[in-house]
């Protein structure tokens, strides 16, 4: 699991900020090294870097000293044991409390964010990190295009085309066959086709479908959360411009929506109709390292209109604060902090 782009780690410490403060310099790099160290993908060369930039400087070791400390303290998840092998030295006076505080919250977060996705990593044949979407041919021809995030499983044969999806969202070009359909699971229930385009997008409460050409069969899943539609039973048949949401044992209303909005994404962008700020705001965060903190929870309420790109949200937000008279502060390439502005 790609908790946060190699390339943030890289460019904390690779491109410091010369005119910054030592101690938030520091602070910042040491930061940014914990961040691209338990990235998926990095690389012995990676750990040669990082031990070289710890041994230069005694004020270095201090600091990774004090987030091993933290994140030991927080008990989040586990130490690693090629992290918790440095020998811990003795912070050194002058490192601001607030700055660890942040060291400390950006720790928190990943801790969240790791545990059972490692699993779903390990088996899926095909995923995507924080900040890239992927596009794959399959075996029988058909298209798929993961978003950010995302993971995907091969579950079928020879004879039988099914796939699953494990985390994230999913569209999918089928190519027709009417003797062998291609099946999509979630953990919340089955799609089944035989030659359609459609998008699945897995969220906390189930799992939504949306169909942009031919029609979709909806299974409900199983109560022991295997999410593999048995038999027609519960089955909903979704068209053109339909969506429908599913949760195990039961599928909800079927609903008529605008699927160019829905999956904007696949152009790099993302659309809003009058959307609450507090789901804006966390879709903008699906596209970008780290997390974003709403203070306000009057300002989540307020609805916002517009087309932001998924490639530049930094430009997004600075639209939003813009129009909606919002603060930005951001305490780190990992913490975006908004707030009304005073």
């Amino acid at each position: 699991m790609t908790l946060f782009p190699s390339r943030i780690g890289q460019s904390r410490v690779a491109m410091p900020n010369p005119s910054a403060p030592d101690e938030e310099r520091i602070v910042d790099d040491a930061s940014g090294w914990f961040a691209r160290l338990h990235a998926d993908d990095a690389t012995p060369a990676d750990w040669r870097a990082f031990h070289a930039w710890h041994d230069s400087d005694p004020r270095h070791a201090a600091a990774w000293s004090e987030i091993e400390a933290i994140f030991a303290a927080s008990g989040a998840v586990a130490m690693e044991p090629r992290i918790a092998g440095m020998t811990p030295r003795a912070p050194r006076p002058g490192l601001r409390p607030a700055r660890w505080a942040m060291a400390a919250a950006i720790l928190l977060m990943v801790g969240a964010r790791v545990g059972p996705d490692i699993w779903i990593d390990l088996r899926a044949d095909y995923r995507t990190g924080g900040q890239e979407r992927h596009q794959q041919v399959l075996a029988d021809g058909s298209r798929v295009e993961l978003n950010v995030d995302s993971a995907l499983e091969i579950a079928g044969s020879a004879t039988e085309r099914r796939v699953r999806l494990l985390r994230g969202e999913a569209f999918f070009e089928i190519v027709p066959d009417a003797d062998r359909p291609f099946v999509v699971e979630t953990a919340y229930g089955a799609v089944r086709v035989t030659g359609t385009a459609f998008a699945v997008r897995l969220l906390p409460e189930g799992a939504k479908v949306t169909v942009a050409q031919g029609t979709v069969e909806v299974l409900p899943g199983r109560s022991d959360g295997e999410g593999v539609g048995q038999g027609d039973e519960g089955a909903v048949v979704l068209r053109a411009g339909q969506s429908v949401r599913t949760q195990a044992m039961a599928t909800g209303p079927v609903e008529t929506v605008d699927v160019a909005s829905l999956l904007a994404w696949r152009g790099g962008r993302i659309v809003f109709r009058q959307r609450p700020l507090g789901q804006v705001l966390a879709e903008l965060e699906r596209y970008r390292p780290g997390m974003i903190l709403l203070l306000d929870d009057t300002l989540a309420q307020r609805p916002v209109t517009g087309a932001f790109d998924i490639e530049n949200t930094d430009r997004a937000l600075s639209a939003l604060a813009a129009v909606m008279k919002l603060e930005i502060r951001r305490f780190s390439p990992l913490v975006t902090v908004i707030s009304a502005r005073s």
